[in-house]
């Protein structure tokens, strides 16, 4: 096996297209660098790469088609750079992946229905783009997700019950959009999650009673949405919950007894009219 690894800040420039020759690679890491321009089509004909870490630079322009070639890869890390375009349905095609990272660019457009093909992903993040349209029923087939971040985009329309079925998930986030509608009664069932971020939306109606089965949930924010009601007694089964966030919604109702035996409780805002 044979990696190029260059993860620093010193490197500026423009990554060179001589690096396509490098054909016996396995793994290209150039991450946190200052590299500039476009991602070069050379790196389509890596056809043994594994791993290509190009996030945290400043690297413009399309995703290149040339990487569909890339069949092997089951990371790729481009988070973090100044990426513009659609997210590439040619994506469906390395369905080697296990991570997928494009967040922090300027993405625009719908995410792919596609993307619910790439079977072995643990790990999604979208998140920080200019994504828009919903958040589409087929991820609800990405069944070893882990991690799905997806906040911080233009998002719309309801939390999908589809993705009741990801019980595998300990990472939800969907904050930052312009989602709607109720918080589903089946993210009770996903128990294994530790954060669930669903703040800076328009969703409503009370918070489910279902939530208090998230024993696992360390994080819990469903602050600035349209919240109402009181908040549940059922959250008091939440004992590892560490940070607890109600505020901006109309929430109603006296401060919960049952917060003073949440023991590794470390941040708390309620919000409570």
């Amino acid at each position: 096996m044979t990696w190029l690894a260059l993860p620093s800040r010193w490197l500026d420039g423009m990554i060179p297209e001589a690096l396509g020759r490098l054909d016996a690679l396995w793994g290209l890491y150039l991450d946190g660098n200052r590299l500039t321009g476009s991602i070069p089509d050379t790196l389509g004909k890596l056809r043994t790469l594994r791993w290509l870490d190009l996030q945290r630079n400043e690297l413009s322009g399309l995703i290149p088609n040339s990487l569909a070639n890339l069949a092997n890869l089951t990371r790729l890390n481009l988070g973090q750079n100044d990426l513009t375009g659609p997210v590439p349905e040619w994506l469906d095609n390395l369905t080697r992946l296990t991570r997928l990272d494009l967040a922090a660019n300027d993405l625009s457009g719908p995410i792919p229905a596609l993307l619910g093909g790439l079977a072995k992903l643990t790990y999604l993040e979208l998140g920080h783009n200019e994504l828009s349209g919903r958040v589409p029923e087929s991820l609800a087939n990405l069944v070893n997700l882990t991690r799905l971040y997806l906040g911080r985009n233009n998002l719309t329309g309801p939390i999908p019950d589809s993705l009741g079925g990801l019980d595998r998930l300990t990472h939800l986030y969907l904050c930052c959009n312009n989602l709607v509608g109720p918080i589903p009664d089946w993210l009770g069932r996903l128990t294994s999650l530790q954060s669930l971020v669903l703040s800076g939306n328009n969703l409503s109606g009370l918070i489910p009673d279902s939530l208090g089965d998230l024993r696992n949930l360390l994080w819990l924010d469903l602050s600035r949405n349209n919240l109402t009601g009181p908040i549940p007694d059922s959250l008091g089964r939440l004992t590892k919950l560490q940070t607890l966030y109600l505020t901006y919604n109309s929430l109603t109702g006296p401060v919960p007894e049952w917060l003073g035996n949440l023991s590794e409780l470390r941040r708390v805002a309620l919000g409570l009219q």
